[in-house]
């Protein structure tokens, strides 16, 4: 009996060591741990296990590109660039002039079209001035053939607006804000013959003199590279929106001037675009010791002396040259919104407030926009 007990205490013993072992080593690993994050943290500037997560190859000269959401994580700029063609391919369709034999080789397009609406409306550089809708004929990525049942001329973009039949599901991209086309932006090219390239926006060019129109627009999208060999040229932003489209005199437009056109093509099945009736210099991009104000449009008047148009809906409400043009609608026009681009984000015939100063004196009035 006695030598039972010894036994059991023996063993009792030994285990209450064993865990003692087990415990201290299981501390000592915890507090190694520990240690290595606050070294790292507060001596070495690093928060280990929250990096970016790098999926390019350590070999790789070409720049990536870091795409940050819930998760950070970095994507070669080349995978990116093919996501946004894949997910373009089926925006653009081919114009095609119609033969009698109905054989079309898919390289021989007479331009490229940008689909923009699903039921069938779709946007290209002007066909020929007497082009009738039965000599041209539009095929679809999936090499499908539609017919033309509408040709509609945007005379302030030289651009065409055509619509097809029998279509309910033709994909469509969204368009880019004008305020989020920065310099430098990356942006990539596409067309009928997939002519896609990476390039990124130098800038945009005002080709007007100091004077400008509420009622046209002026500036043009300028390209680190040219492309002059490229025929149809449409723009899209690393989103996949459409960015801008290249005429037929080589300038590129940003997308923004077919909104109020594409608005009146879909409400009234004709484009119309709206006038204010006004010239303005945009104080946002002077600097004049005579003018205290730094936003806003002043009516000024242009080079053939016409401050506001006659019969103009600026003039029948009573706006005089002088008169600084502030807000729109409560949107305040500065460098980012002149008053071009505010005025034409709206449809022919659609009521305004304006609020301007007059002699330093805050006036507003209601403007009923004409429409040509």
């Amino acid at each position: 009996m006695r030598y039972a007990l010894c036994v059991m205490r023996f063993f009792m013993t030994k285990n209450k060591i064993i865990l003692t072992i087990c415990l201290a080593s299981l501390f000592g690993l915890f507090a190694g741990v520990v240690g290595a994050l606050i070294a790292k943290v507060y001596i070495f500037n690093e928060i280990p296990y929250l990096e970016p997560i790098n999926l390019s190859s350590d070999n790789y000269s070409r720049s990536n590109l870091i795409i940050r959401g819930a998760k950070k994580v970095i994507v070669s700029q080349d995978i990116k660039v093919e996501e946004i063609i894949n997910s373009t391919y089926n925006s653009i369709v081919g114009i095609f002039k119609k033969n009698a034999d109905n054989y079309y080789q898919l390289n021989n397009e007479i331009e490229s079209g940008l689909i923009i609406t699903s039921d069938g409306w779709i946007i290209a550089k002007a066909l020929p001035e007497n082009s009738k809708n039965e000599d041209f004929i539009i095929i679809t990525r999936s090499n499908e053939i539609y017919n033309i049942d509408k040709i509609i001329k945007d005379k302030m973009t030289s651009f065409d607006f055509i619509h097809v039949q029998g279509v309910k599901d033709f994909s469509v991209k969204s368009f880019s804000d004008i305020q989020k086309i920065k310099n430098g932006q990356l942006v990539m090219t596409a067309s009928w013959k997939n002519e896609n390239y990476l390039t990124s926006i130098a800038g945009r060019l005002n080709n007007s003199k100091l004077v400008k129109s509420s009622d046209s627009f002026s500036d043009e999208l300028v390209l680190t590279n040219n492309f002059n060999e490229t025929k149809d040229l449409i723009l899209f932003n690393l989103n996949g929106q459409i960015v801008g489209l290249r005429d037929k005199n080589n300038i590129i437009r940003p997308i923004t001037h077919f909104q109020s056109a594409i608005q009146s093509l879909l409400k009234n099945q004709k484009i119309q675009r709206p006038i204010l009736g006004v010239y303005y210099i945009n104080l946002s991009d002077i600097i004049s010791k005579d003018i205290q104000y730094k936003k806003g449009a002043v009516i000024r008047k242009n080079n053939l002396g016409i401050s506001i148009i006659k019969n103009s809906p600026a003039d029948s409400a009573g706006l005089r040259e002088g008169d600084i043009i502030t807000t729109i609608n409560n949107t305040e026009l500065n460098k980012n919104n002149n008053l071009t681009y505010i005025i034409q984000n709206y449809s022919a015939e659609d009521s305004v407030t304006i609020e301007y100063l007059r002699n330093n004196e805050k006036k507003k009035i209601e403007v009923k926009l004409g429409a040509y």
